[in-house]
């Protein structure tokens, strides 16, 4: 469109104008706002559960969405070892720390693309954060100290990048209970101690299918045996229902076995401390 004017200083000065100041409006209507500065993640730990909240999974959403790809990550170990995941890490902690820290990454085709035998790729991933940018504590997932968070403890090897069996027990989870019952949920994982003479074992296993039947709950558990003497062990998948059936009842999964801890709950999936407040 042609603007005239039939005064030739004003149509001057409109000309000034339109050149000067234009594209500042143009620019000001059209760019994208600019994103929020960040703030940096507090190190408090309001549940008490000794890891800072911004490295937990608050959003139920996220807590769905990791149990599913940590019990698919999981599972697909049966199928074929990746070879990410070291060979001196082969036992039965090796796996849930090797599908903990897959779970929290993100899984686009270069990723799926090393798994060959994920049952569901298009599982989203979580929102909080990724791996290996955990909020404060970034590659060291696993707590290895009792007692609450403190800041110091992100300096004083309070967390390390994997754990024993004991160590995920203790300090990564919470007791949910022995009885297979609808508290239970996939991704849990399930804890055994016994003794080799004087020596005590602890063994972990994780449960990634729930199923109900007429007898009660059943589901599949996935674990590795862990190497005995030359024998360097393998991923077992088996149902619970079957485990009760074992030769040995070490194995059974029964609130009158001695040797079965119980279900346990990464804490990650466990931040209650708007239960807390409930509570009180």
């Amino acid at each position: 469109m042609m603007l005239r004017t039939k005064n030739k200083g004003a149509r001057n000065a409109l000309l000034v104008f339109l050149v000067c100041f234009m594209p500042v409006i143009s620019s000001t209507l059209t760019a994208p706002h600019a994103p929020h500065a960040r703030t940096a993640p507090r190190a408090v730990d309001m549940d008490m559960d000794g890891f800072p909240d911004a490295a937990e999974l608050i959003d139920e959403i996220d807590r769905s969405r990791f149990r599913l790809w940590f019990t698919a990550v999981a599972e697909s170990q049966f199928y074929a070892i990746h070879p990410d995941w070291p060979a001196i890490r082969h036992d039965c902690t090796g796996l849930i720390c090797f599908a903990y820290k897959e779970a929290l990454k993100t899984h686009n085709g270069q990723w799926l693309s090393r798994f060959k035998y994920i049952t569901n790729p298009a599982i989203p991933d979580i929102n909080a954060f990724r791996y290996p940018k955990v909020p404060l504590i970034g590659t060291n997932l696993f707590r290895t100290v009792s007692g609450p968070f403190k800041e110091q403890d992100l300096e004083n090897g309070a967390f390390q990048p994997i754990a024993t069996a004991r160590v995920l027990m203790d300090y990564n989870c919470r007791f949910i209970g022995k009885e297979p019952d609808e508290t239970i949920m996939e991704g849990d994982l399930l804890f055994y101690r016994y003794f080799v003479g004087e020596r005590q074992v602890f063994h972990a296993m994780i449960l990634v299918k729930i199923m109900d039947t007429r007898d009660g709950m059943d589901g599949v558990v996935v674990y590795h045996t862990g190497p005995d003497g030359d024998q360097r062990g393998e991923v077992r998948r088996l149902r619970i229902s079957t485990l009760n059936q074992h030769p040995d009842d070490i194995w059974h999964v029964k609130t009158n076995n001695p040797y079965f801890l119980g279900f346990y709950r990464l804490n990650i999936l466990e931040y209650n401390y708007i239960k807390m407040m409930n509570d009180e």
